[in-house]
């Protein structure tokens, strides 16, 4: 599956209609968030079937409060949803096997 984008209103409505989703949190300032992407794109071929992948463009105004609710603090940032609720959060640039260690923890714990 593809990575969506979100926007203000449609976060919330994928994160609270699918079990699993990993959404990435970026910048287009921030050029570690292109590395991020290719990285995701990579595990997704592998965990699309099995996540949703998202990502979210912090810059505009109107995305501020859903920033502020995750309680973000550095980009890239990873949030792991399990129904709905927030997991974990992957804050930096993870290499390859700590993404898909993330991913492998979203899919096994209850």
């Amino acid at each position: 599956m593809a990575i969506v984008a979100l926007d203000a209103t449609s976060y919330n409505t994928l994160v609270e209609s699918n079990n699993r989703v990993v959404v990435h949190f970026w910048a287009d300032w921030n050029r570690i968030d292109e590395q991020m992407r290719e990285r995701l794109e990579e595990v997704n071929t592998s965990y699309g079937a099995l996540i949703a992948f998202a990502s979210f463009d912090t810059s505009p105004e109107e995305h501020f409060e859903i920033c502020r609710r995750v309680r973000l603090v550095n980009l890239p940032s990873l949030c792991l949803y399990r129904s709905g609720k927030l997991v974990e959060t992957i804050v930096g640039l993870g290499d390859r096997q700590r993404i898909v260690s993330g991913l492998e923890r979203l899919l096994t714990a209850d």
